[in-house]
């Protein structure tokens, strides 16, 4: 009965530390201390927790300011949101999780351009027709984001 007894304890302590091991095996991000928010590890996004997306007030400044009207997007954001979530070399997917539909989309040879508003002239929430139009351009080649942008364009 006293070699039965070992043995289940044994077998219990194998299944307890394999699962806890296993468990943090499969947790691949940690957490920034100063931002609460996950950093992420390997290259798939699709593992970020939304619930910490949506928690994340600069993401939630971004999506909120969708046309450019309320003039909180701007470069250094834009910036800052990629560097965060570690989106160079990522996939237009993997980019529209975090900055969500850009305004257009242009196709200039191979490659392929997401374009964010900012700073619109905009009249009870819509954008002034005729007005100059200024935003920043996401470039993407093979369906990765190659570049960090580094100005905005005024059209």
């Amino acid at each position: 009965m006293g070699h039965t007894r070992l043995f289940t304890v044994g077998l219990l302590l194998f299944f307890v530390f394999y699962f806890l091991i296993n468990a943090i095996s499969k947790n691949n991000f940690f957490v920034n201390y100063k931002t609460k928010l996950p950093v992420y590890k390997n290259n798939n996004i699709e593992n970020i927790v939304l619930d910490s997306l949506e928690k994340d007030s600069d993401r939630q400044t971004w999506i909120k300011d969708s046309l450019g009207c309320l003039h909180l997007r701007n470069l250094k954001l834009c910036n800052k949101l990629i560097k965060r979530y570690n989106l160079l070399n990522r996939s237009k997917k993997d980019f529209t999780i975090v900055f969500g539909a850009p305004n257009r989309i242009k196709a200039r040879q191979d490659k392929c351009i997401l374009i964010y508003y900012i700073n619109s002239l905009c009249y009870n929430g819509m954008i002034v027709d005729g007005s100059d139009k200024t935003y920043i351009e996401l470039y993407f080649r093979q369906d990765t984001l190659i570049e960090i942008p580094s100005f905005i364009t005024i059209e």
